[in-house]
């Protein structure tokens, strides 16, 4: 399994190669088993590659042979890097429910932000209500105590 890279199964690539007015798609993916690498032309699969890592389904092919296959996989994009970097810190697996930091980031991230927002527009609207029914100092306390 090619985790050294820090893509897990289930990521996939593409890009269009075109030499001599001839086009292929190559669309690559990474899966329990190791690496895929298919072909298309004509919108028809026209050859399919598999291997354990990025490098080695490269080599199987005959042309792009001065790129590796971790830049042809696309993980030497920075853009790719940092997508990969943020979906790595919002997962959580079982195994990990002991670690607070984790689970505490987790709660930030998925949790907090969207109650507290959610919070905020009930009170606009418990307020909105009150006033518009008359209600508008409701406190039990004079302004100075209450703030």
């Amino acid at each position: 399994m090619p985790a050294k890279q820090g893509v897990g199964c289930r990521f996939t690539s593409s890009f269009i190669y075109s030499k001599s007015k001839e086009c292929a798609l190559f669309f690559q993916t990474v899966n329990e088993n190791g690496c895929s690498i298919r072909i298309y032309k004509e919108n028809q699969l026209s050859e399919e590659f598999h291997e354990l890592d990025f490098n080695s389904v490269w080599k199987k092919i005959d042309i792009l042979k001065e790129w590796s296959g971790v830049t042809l996989f696309g993980l030497d994009n920075s853009s790719v890097k940092e997508k990969l970097e943020q979906a790595r810190k919002l997962l959580c697996f079982h195994n990990e429910w002991h670690n607070y930091s984790k689970m505490k980031q987790l709660f930030k991230y998925h949790l907090r932000k969207r109650t507290y927002s959610q919070v905020n527009w009930e009170i606009r609207a418990w307020h909105t209500m009150l006033c518009a029914t008359g209600y508008v100092n409701i406190t039990p306390f004079d302004k100075e105590k209450s703030e």
